[in-house]
């Protein structure tokens, strides 16, 4: 019996070294199939962007042109340009109107500087004039209805007599008394004067020729005008060496051409 045992044993041992080795790498992870994962994704909650991160551009249409980076600084700078313009072409509308809101100070602000009208080769209608003057204020709606006329082809320019920057003008067209509305010609040139009051048709006449460079057919017409203090004090103490028109305005001359540097 030992014999057989002893027989049996290497068969027992031959019989397990012919057992093949057990493997230990680990099985691959399950996943779910493609459909389940599909399914998942869509019933995720869409977390929405926050004020911090970037936002894709809206889409723009076919054959729009690309946004600008500038467009609010444009748009402002736009605004603030046609507000500006508004307000001038009131304040131009206003002194031109010949209406209620014409006044001496609104036709002085739309007047041209003189020394640009005596340059710019046109002929000019300067009116000496005076803030206290009666006169000058019931001449703005005329002067304001031909401003609006002709201003195209004729200067207007507004002088205060009171102003001590056109006292070397005043003496020079020994102005007297207001309103006094000179007519040079595109040189500079004195044509013609109107001192007072005038008719507006007389005016009218005068600027009218003027545009059309033709021959003035008012040359010196005179109607009752403010007097200037200076002219009536001398006029008081004799101190004038010039006989006083009615209306206190003082003879002037356009026989000679005025001469500008």
């Amino acid at each position: 019996m030992a014999r057989a045992a002893a027989k049996a044993a290497p068969s027992s041992s031959s019989s397990s070294s012919c057992v093949p080795a057990v493997s230990r790498r680990r099985p691959p992870p399950l996943r779910a199939p493609p459909r389940r994962r599909a399914a998942a994704a869509a019933a995720a909650p869409v977390r929405a962007a926050t004020d911090d991160e970037p936002r894709p551009p809206a889409p723009q249409p076919a054959g729009a042109p690309p946004p600008s980076s500038n467009s609010s600084g444009g748009g402002a700078a736009l605004a603030g340009g046609a507000a500006a313009a508004g307000v001038a072409i009131f304040l131009a509308a206003r002194a031109l109107s010949g209406g209620a809101g014409a006044s001496l100070a609104a036709l002085e602000e739309a007047s041209l500087d003189l020394d640009a009208a005596l340059r710019n080769g046109r002929p000019t209608l300067v009116e000496f004039y005076a803030p206290w003057c009666e006169e000058c204020r019931a001449s703005v709606p005329t002067v304001a209805s031909l401003e609006r006329r002709f201003a195209s082809r004729v200067n207007f320019v507004m002088l205060d007599v009171d102003n001590p920057l056109w006292q070397q003008e005043v003496e020079e067209f020994d102005v007297r008394g207001v309103p006094t509305f000179v007519f040079l010609n595109e040189r500079g040139g004195a044509l013609a004067a109107a001192v007072g009051r005038v008719p507006g048709g007389v005016l009218e006449a005068n600027v009218a020729a003027m545009a059309e460079a033709e021959a003035l057919p008012f040359l010196a017409e005179r109607a009752p005008a403010s007097a200037l203090p200076s002219a009536a004090a001398a006029a008081a103490g004799g101190g004038s060496q010039q006989q006083q028109q009615p209306g206190g305005a003082g003879a002037l001359s356009v026989e000679a051409p005025r001469a500008h540097a």
